[in-house]
């Protein structure tokens, strides 16, 4: 089937619109140049097209109503059709698909003797980048505001391939690529708003809504306040991956599930995301012509941050839903707890943690900042205590908007276990300028921090359960075993029966952490379970569980400066935690690493009080 894509330009007066267009080759990723004009001799609108595969322009133009011109609406509109206005704001339908490069107005002085252009307006895209607005370099002055954030930093139409980093020669990055889906929030205006009492203790909080027919809740975090007295314990949730993974419609797309071999379970599939398009795609999805979405915000419904949340491939818990059961768990326990999330880390650094002994992380906290990582680093190079207890963690490089905190970006590069490959030459952030992509290929692998790194992910009916190593057995680990007996840890949970599934790691010395022990294994995963792909370097059949040793999730402890390191390398052990009430071998050695280190033994050692000092005196 053959489809005609138009360029056309609307002119809308007090008495009628009027458009005039001219049919495009289908030719994808190809530059065009249009000219349109108004001639006021003739009073037409005129749309020239100059392309590729073309020998002579073409040109289409329309007849305007007299004086026309002076009825048109002040505000130029592009990348879409404007349809009406309300309460001041612009209205619009047919939103553009593609990237729109050097847009140019200007003026024709019919005094002059050559009746030369005059440039009126000239916005230059490849320009202050981490703006919504883009300056009018002419003397007109109209700043353009880029709404619902299309992508920056990507190749203009003099992009010839010498260079790949947007900062080295903006000149050729001076487009902005618009997709018809792309979603900056939603800009709902506020129905209604709460007074969150001023003692309300730290932790999770939900806000019911209902109507007749529906329900929903909508969770929030409240952090400490600054006069709490401060537990020994705190969480970090990893907000930022929740975003990334938020309303991803990845189960609707049938060659994903083709390739895994997956079928999803039917009634978790959340057909309301089909039904609503506009509340936009999670960091996993592409647009409509393919390429990647590279931004995400908070400001939106995101159907998949609830509680009781349940995935469409395992049917348990994931991401903020399993993580709950980390603050349950901890509730059970009676242990007192702070709750923040990691943007707190990538605004305050180190300062965040200073006053915890231990801090635990959430099941998959895969997208982190630069600050982030620096404030976890120096947490653990100072004596603190770290409990990762999750799997594919920090993986993705990402930042986050410097004027709109709501939105971060991820470019996933040309490598990596990922669900779509950035283009060439837009691997750098238009918020941050850095290079994005794993960490790993940054020099930052998780192995450096946690001891462990992305192995494998896959999913089936059962996932593999740990076994003991033999270097578990010395003595010096005793603790971390207390009261467990069994031969198989984790051979349940609430993720496909096993705690050594889902996405995994293992323990690699050439790529960090090579003082840290394994103490346990899971090396039982189905042949779903495939190496992850940044570590296959050539062509080969020995990449499943069943025929290559590295596809395997591992426990280890790790020293540090004074302090400890525990890692469990899979997604599937939290979901283990609930199981039998929390009586179960998962739960236990959980809880006997963390007496261990609020306790100040296997390796635990430097105060609170210290790190602040330290922070203090690098301050000074």
């Amino acid at each position: 089937m053959t489809t005609t894509s138009y360029a056309a330009v609307r002119a809308v007066g007090t008495a009628r619109a009027v458009e005039v267009s001219v049919p495009l080759k289908d030719d994808a990723a190809r530059w065009y140049h249009l000219e349109f004009d108004y001639d006021s001799t003739s009073r037409q609108l005129i749309l020239t097209l100059i392309g590729p595969g073309r020998s002579e322009p073409i040109s289409a133009s329309v007849v305007c109503e007299p004086d026309f011109l002076r009825q048109c609406a002040d505000d130029l509109v592009v990348a879409a059709r404007r349809t009406s206005d309300r309460d001041s704001d612009v209205r619009v339908s047919a939103n553009f698909t593609g990237k729109i490069d050097s847009l140019h107005v200007y003026g024709l002085d019919s005094k002059a003797a050559d009746c030369q252009d005059l440039l009126l307006s000239h916005w230059r895209f490849g320009e202050t980048l981490t703006t919504e607005w883009v300056a009018d370099t002419g003397p007109m002055s109209r700043d353009a505001r880029l709404v619902n954030f299309p992508t920056r930093a990507v190749r203009g139409h003099l992009w010839d391939g010498s260079c790949t980093r947007f900062a080295d020669a903006p000149e050729q990055y001076s487009a902005v690529y618009f997709h018809a889906d792309d979603l900056g929030g939603a800009g709902w205006d506020r129905d209604l708003e709460i007074q969150i009492p001023a003692d309300l203790r730290t932790g999770v909080y939900g806000v019911r809504c209902t109507n007749e027919s529906a329900g929903d809740l909508l969770p929030f975090v409240v952090l400490p306040g600054s006069d709490d007295r401060r537990p020994a314990t705190v969480v970090v949730l990893p907000w930022l991956t929740y975003l990334a993974y938020g309303n991803s419609r990845k189960g609707f797309a049938q060659e994903f599930l083709d390739s895994a071999g997956l079928e999803p379970i039917a009634d978790l599939v959340p057909e309301v995301m089909l039904q609503h398009p506009e509340w936009g795609k999670s960091l996993y999805d592409v647009h409509e012509d393919g390429s990647g979405v590279v931004y995400a915000s908070w400001q939106r419904p995101l159907l998949d941050v609830r509680p009781y949340y349940r995935n469409w491939l395992t049917g348990g818990p994931r991401n903020f839903s399993s993580d709950m059961y980390i603050l349950w768990w901890l509730d059970h326990l009676g242990v007192p707890v702070d709750v923040i999330t990691d943007r707190e880390l990538d605004a305050d650094g180190a300062a965040a943690l200073v006053d915890y002994e231990v801090v635990l992380t959430g099941s998959h906290p895969e997208y982190v900042t630069q600050g982030m990582l620096d404030a976890l680093c120096h947490y653990t190079e100072t004596g603190g205590n770290l409990m990762y207890l999750g799997g594919n963690g920090f993986y993705w490089v990402t930042s986050i908007h410097p004027s709109r905190a709501d939105v971060i970006e991820v470019r996933r590069g040309y490598a990596g276990t990922r669900a779509w490959t950035s283009h060439p030459g837009e691997t750098y952030h238009a918020t941050t300028g850095e290079q994005g992509g794993l960490w790993r290929h940054r020099g930052r692998p998780p192995n450096e921090l946690v001891g462990v790194g992305f192995s494998a992910q896959g999913w089936d009916k059962k996932a593999a359960f740990y076994r003991r190593t033999a270097i578990s057995f010395d003595p010096a680990y005793d603790w971390v075993f207390r009261d467990v007996d069994d031969e198989r840890i984790g051979d349940f949970g609430l993720v496909m029966d096993g705690a050594g599934g889902d996405e995994i790691d293992r323990y690699d010395a050439m790529l960090g952490g090579a003082d840290a022990a394994v103490l346990a294994s899971a090396c039982g995963n189905s042949d779903r379970y495939c190496l992850a792909v940044e570590d296959v370097m050539e062509s080969t059949t020995e990449i499943t569980a069943s025929t290559n040793e590295k596809v395997r999730a591992d426990m280890v402890l790790m020293r540090t400066s004074g302090g400890s390191v525990f890692s469990v390398g899979s997604m599937g052990w939290v979901p283990a935690l609930p199981v039998n009430g929390f009586k179960n071998n998962v739960a236990t050695v959980t809880e006997n690493v963390l007496r261990a280190f609020l306790d100040n033994q296997g390796g635990a050692g430097t105060t609170s009080a210290a790190r602040d000092t330290t922070i203090r005196r690098k301050r000074s």
